[in-house]
């Protein structure tokens, strides 16, 4: 018996909407296998071999979609699922040819389908609604259903809790201050939220108990303003950018006493100071050479040392829950973008490429996702995106 020529065809099932650049978050991706309606017999192995032809190159692999024996496929169709593996060898929005071979008991056929592949790891957290709301500056909680985030959606900058898996009606308004709360950064060691706050007239550090609302003052220094907060593992330290006549300089506070002290003063600015997970190193941004490089320096005090030198500008720095990556955001490819950095031999991932400015980005406390801002059609709005290490 003869086993006629096999259609194929490649499906992307996906929740993608206009209102979603990046796409959504998971992709469920098939071949569905047509077979000619009066039916006909397999026996053996049947394999859907893949070769993607992109470029002049071509990309073979094998993929099993089932072994069968002596099994009658007739009138109907068999879905196999169908994993692409590697999906960082495919360029977002790119068109791919893919050629499927099926073979049985008495011969090889062959079907192609082009596909597009869609990066479907990031997903919109906060709506655009309205211009110029400024959602920005993330920070996970532990149920990891909920983020803070500062948001300028009721006039002046507060801080809201949002859960990111539903619309923007479940957001709950944390600060009810006519003043403007920034830099959120949720210290688990304390449960508590450490952010930066104008209500004394400058920039100062504040420290709020999410269930008793009650908030202590962390600084209060006259003319000088304090960003950029981020508590040790530890619960015994805090870390924070110290602006004094335009000159940044890292400060830290000991909590058992709330006495700051400065950690590096020197020329040029130096902040986004960020604590390693064992709490003995810092990373932070200064542009001490001139353009602004990733530097580390031990949390007890110590030389700087520089991490990242790029011939661009690297800020915003922070460090992975295992310890081994770091996160900044870089100018490197013409416009900001998030890179991931491995630490152990400097190899790093541009994260995002969109045409917007992506900035600010957290890490998930156990899961392998970051969150970070991004400017599309006149506002900042929060992201989510998954799989990170797929390129690693």
């Amino acid at each position: 018996m003869r086993i006629l020529a096999v259609a194929t065809a490649l499906f992307f099932i996906t929740n993608c909407s206009e209102d979603e650049p990046f796409g959504v978050e998971e992709v469920i991706s098939s071949i569905s296998i047509s077979y000619p309606l009066e039916g006909f017999m397999v026996s053996g192995k049947s394999i859907v071999s893949v070769v993607v032809i992109t470029n002049s190159k071509v990309d073979s692999i094998l993929y099993k979609i089932e072994n069968v024996e002596e099994k009658r496929f007739e009138n109907k169709k068999e879905t196999a699922a169908f994993d692409f593996g590697d999906r960082s060898k495919y360029k977002h929005g790119e068109e791919y040819t893919l050629v499927v071979k099926w073979w049985g008991g008495e011969g090889t056929f062959s079907d192609t389908s082009l596909f597009i592949v869609e990066d479907n790891r990031t997903v919109r957290i906060t709506s655009r609604d309205g211009i110029d709301l400024f959602n920005s500056v993330p920070t996970y909680l532990p149920d990891s259903t909920r983020i803070i985030a500062q948001s300028r959606r009721t006039g002046n900058m507060e801080l809201f809790s949002i859960r990111i898996h539903f619309t923007r009606e479940y957001d709950l308004n944390l600060s009810h201050n006519p003043s403007s709360e920034i830099m959120p950064f949720y210290w688990a060691a304390k449960s508590k939220l450490i952010y930066s706050s104008n209500r004394e007239g400058n920039y100062q550090l504040y420290l709020l108990d999410l269930i008793t609302e009650e908030v202590d003052t962390l600084t209060s220094d006259n003319g000088i303003a304090s960003f950029f907060p981020s508590g040790s593992n530890s619960g015994n330290l805090l870390v924070y950018e110290r602006e004094e006549e335009g000159d940044s300089d890292i400060w830290m506070i000991n909590m058992t006493n709330t006495l700051s002290a400065p950690l590096l003063q020197r020329e040029g600015s130096d902040g986004h100071p960020s604590f390693s997970p064992d709490d003995a190193t810092l990373i932070f941004h200064s542009n001490f050479n001139g353009r602004f490089d990733i530097w580390t320096m031990p949390s007890a005090g110590g030389d700087p040392e520089l991490l990242v030198d790029w011939d661009s500008d690297e800020k915003n720095p922070v460090w992975s829950p295992d310890g081994n990556f770091i996160a900044f955001t870089s100018n490197r490819a013409g416009n900001d973008d998030v890179w991931l950095y491995r630490l152990s031999d400097g190899y790093a991932v541009q994260l995002t490429s969109n045409s917007a400015d992506e900035d600010f980005a957290a890490f998930h406390p156990s899961v392998p996702e970051i969150l970070f801002s991004a400017f599309i059609d006149g506002n900042y709005d929060i992201f989510r995106l998954s799989d990170i290490y797929k390129s690693f």
